[in-house]
């Protein structure tokens, strides 16, 4: 049985997240903790794993793993690598492997839920179409300190498992683990409409048309670079100020969990508004999952045409500079009547990002800023781009690369504007 080093494998972020109910996931699990005291063991070692059988009921078959969740305890923390077997025997050892991470993932014993999202993986796991499941956590480094939690309401026989540096699996009954592994897996059922329904949207500002059906909900989805900044509007088209509904939008890193933690902006009332039959938000990408998602709930509506339309409003800059005696100057005008925030990001030659900073601009004014006020690096250049959280058009630039040491004076303006806010 070949397990990886740390060496073949990527450690990755994860989401550390408290228990909670979800609309979408549902997940598949031995044990019946629902808060409360746990049984906390410690003592995993290098190469040592734990590992839970799960089965689906009939009818969530075909089914996709969206997560991994474990509670974690006794404090610090150590990297896991997640294995996944087929296991329809009856006997201690698995069937065979079906899936294996590619990131390792550094698990906290906080005292909280672990959630290792399928969405981080290179190549996630493939559907399970049938039968029953082990799920595995092998620890790859053992830094010491964290412990699992196991269920205090007892342990179901031969569904929790334990297994030993050499490659020896054992039943956890019978390593005096006396409750069932707060271990669980977070499943998508081929129905969710997440799954089955998203309209992929270019985020460029072009508009597209649907019918929102009857109490129905819609989902949207784009793929969208970390670190830019976009904004989403839904608005019906029938002309009447009946309101839309409700809109949630998702970070990539949410999946299809229907719980957000995205950081966004209502911006519908900004000018130039939207009206009252419309949702519009702004917020800027952030976390390792790229593809975000957005759900427009009718709630007890009627059936209506609406246009949707995702746009990138980041402004981009092609040149900066710091070399000898020159500086680049920017102007950023606020066109809105809402005070308006953004990072600005200044890159180096190969792309990669040297400085940011944060930017606020008041309702109506104009900010100004420079490398040698903001003490950039000299003798280096690059590009620049402007995250913000405002509507598309929100934010007016200019730039300039200027020597004011020499005479007359070199003044040489640079573009800096949104190329993806509409079409």
């Amino acid at each position: 049985m070949k397990f990886p080093s740390l060496g073949f494998v990527t450690l990755a972020a994860l989401v550390t997240v408290a228990p909670s109910a979800s609309a979408q996931i549902t997940y598949l699990q031995n044990d019946s903790w629902t808060g409360g005291a746990v049984s906390c063991h410690t003592g995993v070692g290098l190469d040592e794993s734990i590992a839970a059988k799960l089965t689906a009921a009939p009818g969530q078959y075909p089914y996709t793993i969206d997560r991994i969740r474990v509670f974690g305890c006794g404090g610090g923390q150590n990297p896991y690598v997640v294995l996944i077997y087929q296991d329809d025997g009856s006997g201690v050892n698995p069937g065979p492997l079906i899936w294996q991470s590619q990131n390792a993932y550094l698990l906290s014993g906080a005292n909280t839920f672990n959630d290792i999202l399928m969405s981080d993986e290179p190549v996630p796991p493939p559907p399970i179409t049938s039968g029953t499941i082990r799920v595995t956590l092998y620890n790859i480094l053992d830094f010491g300190g964290i412990g699992f939690g196991a269920d205090v309401n007892g342990i179901i026989p031969q569904r929790n498992f334990f297994r030993s540096a050499t490659g020896v699996w054992s039943f956890a009954e019978n390593q005096s683990v006396t409750g069932d592994w707060i271990l669980r897996v977070g499943i998508l059922n081929p129905g969710s409409p997440c799954l089955t329904q998203t309209v992929v949207v270019v985020p460029d500002g072009r508009l597209t048309t649907k019918t929102l059906g009857a109490g129905a909900e819609a989902w949207f989805g784009a793929s969208l670079q970390i670190g830019n900044s976009y904004s989403a509007e839904f608005k019906k088209t029938s002309g009447d100020s009946i309101p839309l509904g409700t809109l949630t939008p998702f970070s990539g890193d949410d999946g299809c969990s229907g719980t957000s933690t995205m950081t966004y902006r209502e911006t519908a009332s900004i000018d130039p508004g939207s009206g009252a039959a419309s949702r519009r938000i702004s917020f800027t990408a952030a976390g390792t999952s790229t593809f975000f998602r957005a759900r427009l709930d009718n709630g007890a509506g009627p059936s209506m045409p609406i246009s949707f339309s995702w746009s990138d409003t980041t402004l981009f800059s092609p040149a900066w500079s710091t070399n000898g005696s020159y500086d680049t100057y920017y102007s950023f005008q606020n066109t809105t009547g809402a005070a308006m925030g953004g990072t600005l990001t200044l890159l180096d030659a190969s792309g990669a990002v040297l400085s940011t900073f944060g930017v606020s601009i008041p309702p109506g004014q104009t900010m100004s800023v420079n490398t040698a006020s903001l003490a950039v690096s000299r003798n280096r250049t690059g590009t620049a781009k402007l995250s913000h959280d405002g509507p598309p058009g929100a934010i007016l630039a200019e730039a300039v690369i200027a020597n004011f040491s020499i005479s007359p004076a070199f003044v040489q303006p640079v573009k800096f504007q949104a190329v993806r806010d509409g079409r």
